[in-house]
This record gives C-alpha cells, structure tokens and sequence, in this order.
C-alpha cells in the first residue's frame, strides 16, 4: 500500500506539467489518458483500504453523467472512453442491488457489454436471484 500511495502522488505530481496539454499521436491530449491512471489508481487504493465510496467517487468523478445518473461508462474528453472499476467496488462492499441496477443500465445503452453482463450476473447470484 505504501508503494503504491508513493506511485499515486508521483502521478499527481506528473499531472502538474504544462506540456501534457499537447497532442499526441491522436487528438488526446497526455493529460486525458494519464488522468485514467490517476482515477483508477485512486479508487484502487481506496478500495484496498474498503472504503468503497471513495473509490467509486474516483471512478466517477471526471463524468457528469455519472455524478447524476451513477453510470459507468466515463469520458475523460469526447475522443476517450472507458470503463471504470466502480461497481465492482459496490459488489465488495455488499451493495449488490445498487450495483444491479448500474449494470442494467450500462446494458440499456451498450448491449454487447461482456464486463456488464458478467458483473449483473455477480450481483444476482450475490441477491440470490436467478
């Protein structure tokens, strides 16, 4: 855990530079896909120390919609998607109902979704549902 606290604040660091504004090979910028390392990395040391609101805080914070509707599915800019971890987090801290109706929804709006459709199958066998 130390490690890894150390890393997070190297990254946070890392985040300060003005010349991770820049272009890449593609029209992200460094600072859009290192600001994924950074969610992610956050909400899983959060997760390790079980606390399970935090760590879905981090996972959802950069996306308004997930701050309103408590979906998954993020964007860091509109050329940059990706999942976040944070129902699996519900899922560890025995919220499987919540998290149900996360995957449902994710389902709603990306049918073809493997990791959904695996993470609604835990939530319902966690409920005891069928």
């Amino acid at each position: 855990m130390d490690s890894a606290e150390q890393e997070f604040a190297k990254l946070k660091e890392l985040m300060a530079d003005k010349s991770l504004d820049q272009p890449l090979f593609s029209p992200n910028t460094g600072r859009a896909i290192l600001s994924i390392a950074q969610e992610v990395l956050g909400g899983e040391i959060a997760a390790a120390k079980k606390n399970y609101d935090e760590a879905r805080g981090a996972s959802r914070a950069s996306h308004p919609a997930g701050r309103r509707a408590g979906l998954h599915r993020a964007r860091q800019s509109s050329t940059i998607r990706r999942d976040s971890p944070w129902e699996r987090y519900l899922l560890e801290a025995k919220r499987p109902a919540e998290a149900e109706t996360v995957y449902w929804e994710d389902l709603r709006r990306n049918k073809d979704n493997g990791w959904a459709l695996f993470g609604l199958m835990q939530a319902l066998k966690a409920q005891g549902k069928e």
